[in-house]
C-alpha cells in the first residue's frame, strides 16, 4: 500500500512512549530505537493493526493475552532517499487514525533531510490482514507460550494453596 503524508510536529510524547517501550522494542524489533517518532498526517485514515506484524504485548495471569501496541513495517521515501523504519500504534489510541507514528534506529529527520511540512511517501508492504486471520496468527504464537507457562494458564490459577 502507497499512502502520502505531510510531516508534522508531534504532542512531544515520543521519547517518553520509547522510554515506556524501550525494552520491549528492542526484544521484538532487534534494535535500539531513537528516542523519539517521526509523526506523519497521512491522506486517509489507516487501522495499523490490519498490517502489523508484530506486537507489544504480555500475558496475564490467567492466560489472556493483551496487546500494547501494534508494529507495522513501513519504508518513508522523499525524492530519491529512503528509510526502512516501523510505524507503532498504541492499543486503545487517542490519536487520530490519519496519524502515523514512526520509530527507527536513527533519527529520520536527519536522514532524509526532512523537516515539518515536507511531503513524503510511506509504502507499507503485504496486504491487509483479515481479522480473523490475525486472530489466527497471534493464537499460535501465544498457544506456544502458554505452553512455557502450564502452571500458570491452567484451570487453577491460585498461586498459593491453603
Amino acid at each position: 500500500m502507497l499512502l502520502k503524508g505531510k510531516v508534522m510536529p508531534g504532542p512531544m510524547r515520543g521519547e517518553g512512549l520509547m522510554e515506556h517501550f524501550h525494552y520491549r522494542i528492542v526484544h521484538t524489533l532487534g534494535f535500539e530505537p531513537y528516542k523519539g517518532t517521526l509523526d506523519i498526517k497521512i491522506e486517509h485514515d489507516i487501522r495499523v493493526g490490519d498490517y502489523a506484524t508484530k506486537t507489544i504485548d504480555h500475558v496475564i495471569l490467567d492466560g489472556r493475552t493483551v496487546i500494547d501496541a501494534y508494529l507495522c513495517p513501513v519504508t518513508i521515501r522523499k525524492g530519491e532517499k529512503s528509510t526502512k523504519a516501523w510505524i507503532i500504534r498504541k492499543s486503545g489510541e487517542v490519536f487520530s487514525k490519519s496519524i502515523v507514528e514512526i520509530i527507527s534506529k536513527e533519527r529520520i529527520k536527519d536522514e532524509l533531510d526532512i523537516k515539518n511540512g515536507d511531503e513524503v511517501e510511506l509504502e507499507i508492504p503485504g496486504t491487509k490482514v483479515k481479522k480473523s486471520e490475525r486472530k489466527k496468527h497471534f493464537a499460535k504464537r501465544f498457544r506456544r507460550m502458554k505452553q512455557d507457562i502450564p502452571h500458570i494458564v491452567g484451570s487453577d490459577t491460585t498461586l498459593m494453596k491453603r
